[in-house]
């Protein structure tokens, strides 16, 4: 293991300077001769968030604003339901001067028509695709590769997320990991925060003797936060696992289940911290339990390209008779993040 971190540190260094140097900021004046610098977020219920480099994201009365500049195109819609994409700029009137992106045209507007900023569609969708590997010749003959792929489609009372992964590696011909997995999950907010969701599972390991594991379940989760820097939701209910095992005995049980999602972009358009975890306890035997995590990094490079420095913690308190508790794997790579 004490081999793993020299290459974690070194990978880190690589995207670190790989990371584009300019970040996007604007401007905001206000009624009393204040000016804000940084990136505009959003537009919405009167209210304008600014992300700052000095204090984070600040909400700004839009009643007090007086001029807004940018410095990369954003989307405008006016009171009338017309949208605009373009370069903002202070208009010497006191409204906004709006440079089309498409056209180049010049549009004045005055700032009450301003109703929203980057307004979300109505369906809104995210997600990103990841690979890495590696392979050794000589004294030892190894490969090793892991892919990963996350897609989420969100309404505003719905959210549809599925993921899949996949991790291979074999050294001297010999496997030493053959794993994959896939999940679903349907998400109903009943209100902003609050949420029903059902949920499946199916994932196979061949080191862990284990031929197809699925789950299904349902609950209830609240979704702390979901803004574009921060994002946090727990939930928890009720699920059925089924095992199918290439040598031990198949079992199937009820079970409680808990999740927990968050991801911080702890510094906006430069570093992202991510943890995903996820268990689920016999409801006849609280002694056995599932756990599985992901967590780590993701340094953004270019056109929407990533780094990603990871480490997958996986525990099964009762695993097929010869084999571990616990598989812990580092995983290095590049990624592509997409979003509407």
């Amino acid at each position: 293991m004490n081999r793993i971190f020299p290459f974690i540190a070194a990978a880190a260094v690589v995207c670190i300077a790989l990371f584009p140097t300019a970040a996007s900021a604007g401007e905001v004046r206000l009624k009393n001769g204040d000016r804000l610098t940084g990136s505009l977020v959003k537009l919405e219920a009167g209210k304008l968030t600014v992300q700052t480099a000095f204090a984070g994201e600040i909400l700004v009365e839009w009643a007090e604003v007086t001029c807004i500049a940018t410095d990369r195109a954003h989307t405008f819609r006016f009171s009338d339901e017309t949208l605009l994409t373009g370069v903002a700029e202070c208009d010497e009137e006191g409204g906004v001067k709006i440079t089309a992106s498409d056209t180049g045209d010049v549009v004045r507007r005055p700032l009450s028509a301003l109703a929203a900023l980057n307004p979300p569609p109505a369906v809104r969708y995210q997600g990103n695709l990841t690979a890495g590997g590696s392979a050794s010749s000589g004294n030892t003959e190894s490969k090793a590769y892991y892919g990963s792929g996350l897609l989420e489609v969100r309404t505003e009372v719905q959210r549809v997320t599925l993921t899949a992964k996949t991790n291979y590696a074999e050294s001297d011909d010999t496997v030493t990991a053959r794993s994959a997995s896939g999940a679903g999950k349907y998400d109903y907010f009943l209100t902003k925060k609050l949420f029903a969701y059902g949920q499946t599972l199916l994932e196979q390991d061949r080191l862990q003797d284990l031929d197809l594991r699925t789950t299904l379940g349902a609950g209830l989760g609240y979704q702390f936060f979901d803004t574009s820097r921060l994002s946090l939701f727990v939930e928890a209910g009720p699920s059925y696992v089924n095992e199918d095992y290439d040598v031990a005995e198949d079992r199937s049980y009820a079970s409680g289940r808990w999740s927990l999602r968050f991801d911080w972009q702890i510094v906006p358009d430069r570093v992202k911290f991510f943890h995903f975890q996820q268990g689920y306890v016999n409801v006849e035997d609280t002694g056995d339990y599932l756990f599985r995590s992901e967590q780590g990094f993701q340094l953004p490079l270019i056109n929407n390209f990533f780094c990603n420095i990871q480490m997958d913690y996986d525990y099964n308190s009762m695993p097929s008779p010869g084999k571990e508790k616990a598989d812990l794997r580092y995983l290095f790579g590049l990624g592509y993040a997409f979003s509407n």
